[in-house]
Formats: structure tokens, C-alpha cells, sequence
């Protein structure tokens, strides 16, 4: 028995480690660019850039590691499948479920990984990550401030957008920036073209605006707009707003699961919780319970893995792919439609951190269920 074991764990785990491997390289690839272009127009140290990318990766092995599982159960089932091999340990009395077992118990095992590495190492990452930001902000252009293409509430009170950011030239095109009244449009900004300077000694962003024009009372029946054909100029805090980023960065990400539960039990103990206690206390609640949900997608995708590569028997190595990209998207999906239904209040927050692991876990039992009878 220990013989079988070892052999279908090492038709898992080659699958496995390249998975792990290209997953954390797709994700990475869209940041590297991005800080290529740190060090290369920004002038960024190389150093810190790569304490940056260091500092990623442990996030996003919470995501590529079920992934990867997935895809090393499909792949390995699926050719020990097409060539009979299951078939023949069914024959000589090995039972379905004690060849699944070393599947599951790989399952548990980087469960049990995951639970540590965000319990003792990523939040270690995400303080690295804080710092180096920081420093990124002390020393350049803001690179890491503005985002190309993306909706920033980065400003108090404000959303930027910026079509287009020039790093070459440190020039901004399609600005827009919304003046918020809570969840409304006070007023909207517009300029087709806008120069950015930072003052590294003040950490101060100045945003120079060409040919603007802004719109009042946009929500309104009666909007009103005027275009003014000169220069304005909006100076940024950037020390400040980095400085409450980090630190609601790290409340969520740089504190262990014991830290988040003190924070959660104080806010919890104030007679009265004001607007912005309530906010911080459903995140707090989000991350402990993603926290636990997302390991435990590894166990859930590994019951899964399994008897879809059993019934990939004659599939291509492109036809496994494929179908595990499927699971894996459905699942993502089920991440999404699962926060969507506690942004609504339909589901609590910790039915809705679970609902992908639910409903994946019923649909493996099944299908396990199922190739066992057969």
C-alpha cells in the first residue's frame, strides 16, 4: 500500500510543482513590467524593487497553491486512467477510496501549509511590503501612487482616474476627478492632459491640469457645467495618505489571526459602534474567515481533481488543462458571487467567505461518490 501511495503522490506532485510555478510567474508577469518600468524611467532601486515582488509572492501562493493542486489531480488521474492503471489496482483489491486517499491527505497537508504561511509569514511579507512602499514614495516620481486605467480612492474624498499616465515625461491624459459627497457625485473634473510633480522633501504631488472643465451637481435633475480654458493645480499629502494606507493595509494583512481577533473582541466590547468602527470591523471579519476559507481550497480542489481526471481518460493533456482552468474559474466566480451576496446583506460574512468551498465540496463528494460505484 505504501508503494501505490508513493506512486500516485509523485504523479500528483510533478504536475503539482510546475503549476505552483507557472501560476506564481502569470501572476507576477503583469507586476514585473510595472516595476521594470519603476527601475528603468522611475529610477527605483533595483534592491527594492525586488523586495517588492519578494513580498507579493506569499499572497499569491494562497491563490496559485489550490490551483495547482487542481491541476496535478486532473493531470495524474487522467493518465493513470488512460493507461488502465487504475483499473488494474481496482483489480488486484485496492478499493477507490484507498487509492483517492494520499489525494485527500495531500489535501490536508496543504491545508495545514497554507494555515501557517498566512498565519506566521504573510503578514511578516505584508510589513516588508508596507516599508518598501514607503520608501518607494520617499525617493520617486508617484508611480506608486497613481494607477493607470483604474478608479483610485486613494484621495480622502476624491476618485481619480487616469487614462493614460506618461512615465517618461511625468505627464497624466483623460483626468478625471470626482468630488464625493458619501456614495454621490458632488462634482466631476475633467482635463485632457495634466503634468505630475513630486516633491520628494514635502512628499507632496502636485497634478497640473491643462484646459479643465467641472461639473456641478451631476447626480442632480438640474446639472450645470462650465469649461474654463487655463491651468489648475491640485497638491496632494502623499506622506499622509501613504501613512493611513499602510496602516489599514496592515491592520488587515500585517496582523496574525490571534492580533485580528484582540482587534475584533475590542471593537465588539464598545457599547456603541460608530460608521467607521462597523467598516473596520467587516473587514477584520473578512480576512480571518478568507483566511481559513482559502486553505482549505486546497482539500476541497483535491477531491475534486480526482475523479474528474478519472474521467478524462482519454483526454489530451490540453483537454485536462483545460477542464482544471474551468474548475478553477468557476470557483473564483463562486469567491466573487459569494462577497457580492454579503456586500448585499443576503449572506453573513463568514456563509460568504465559504460558499466556493460548500458548493465545490458538495460537487466533489458527489463525483467521487459516483466513480465509486462505477
Amino acid at each position: 500500500m505504501k508503494i501505490v501511495t508513493r506512486y500516485i503522490l509523485r504523479e500528483v506532485i510533478n504536475p503539482f510543482a510546475i503549476g505552483v510555478f507557472a501560476f506564481t510567474f502569470l501572476f507576477l508577469a503583469n507586476g514585473i513590467f510595472r516595476l521594470m518600468d519603476w527601475i528603468v524611467i522611475g529610477g527605483i532601486q533595483g534592491s527594492l524593487v525586488g523586495g517588492m515582488v519578494l513580498a507579493l509572492i506569499p499572497f499569491i501562493l494562497n491563490v496559485t497553491f489550490p490551483m495547482a493542486l487542481l491541476l496535478g489531480c486532473v493531470f495524474a488521474f487522467g493518465r493513470l486512467s488512460e493507461h488502465n492503471e487504475i483499473q488494474a489496482l481496482l483489480t488486484c483489491g485496492h478499493t477507490y477510496g484507498r487509492i483517492v486517499r494520499p489525494v485527500i491527505l495531500l489535501g490536508l497537508g496543504c491545508t495545514g501549509f497554507l494555515l501557517f504561511w498566512s498565519e506566521y509569514i504573510a503578514p511578516k511579507a505584508s510589513l516588508i511590503q508596507n516599508m518598501t512602499t514607503f520608501r518607494i514614495v520617499e525617493h520617486m516620481s508617484p508611480i506608486a501612487v497613481l494607477e493607470e486605467g483604474k478608479f483610485s480612492t486613494r484621495l480622502p474624498g476624491r476618485v481619480l482616474y487616469l487614462q493614460k499616465i506618461d512615465l517618461a515625461d511625468h505627464t497624466v491624459h483623460g483626468v478625471a476627478i470626482f468630488e464625493m459627497n458619501g456614495n454621490k457625485i458632488r462634482a466631476a473634473l475633467l482635463s485632457p492632459r495634466g503634468r505630475v510633480q513630486y516633491n520628494s522633501q514635502e512628499m507632496t504631488l502636485s497634478l497640473d491640469l491643462e484646459n479643465w472643465e467641472v461639473h456641478v451637481d451631476v447626480e442632480s435633475d438640474d446639472p450645470k457645467m462650465a469649461t474654463i480654458n487655463g491651468r489648475i493645480q491640485m497638491v496632494v499629502d502623499c506622506g499622509s495618505m501613504m501613512g493611513k494606507l499602510l496602516r489599514d493595509k496592515q491592520l488587515l494583512m500585517g496582523l496574525s489571526r490571534t492580533e485580528l481577533r484582540e482587534r475584533r473582541d475590542a471593537l465588539l466590547q464598545s457599547p456603541k459602534l460608530e460608521k467607521e468602527a462597523s467598516k473596520t470591523l467587516a473587514r477584520i471579519e473578512t480576512e480571518l474567515n478568507n483566511r481559513i476559507a482559502l486553505p482549505f481550497a486546497c482539500l476541497v480542489l483535491a477531491a475534486l481533481g480526482a475523479p474528474l481526471g478519472f474521467w478524462m481518460q482519454r483526454g489530451s493533456r490540453g483537454a485536462c488543462f483545460a477542464l482544471a482552468l474551468v474548475v478553477i474559474l468557476t470557483y473564483y466566480f463562486l469567491m466573487g458571487f459569494g462577497t457580492s451576496l454579503v456586500e448585499r446583506e443576503v449572506l453573513s460574512i463568514q456563509m460568504g467567505a465559504w460558499v466556493p468551498n460548500v458548493i465545490m465540496g458538495i460537487l466533489g463528494i458527489m463525483a467521487n461518490v459516483h466513480v465509486a460505484r462505477r
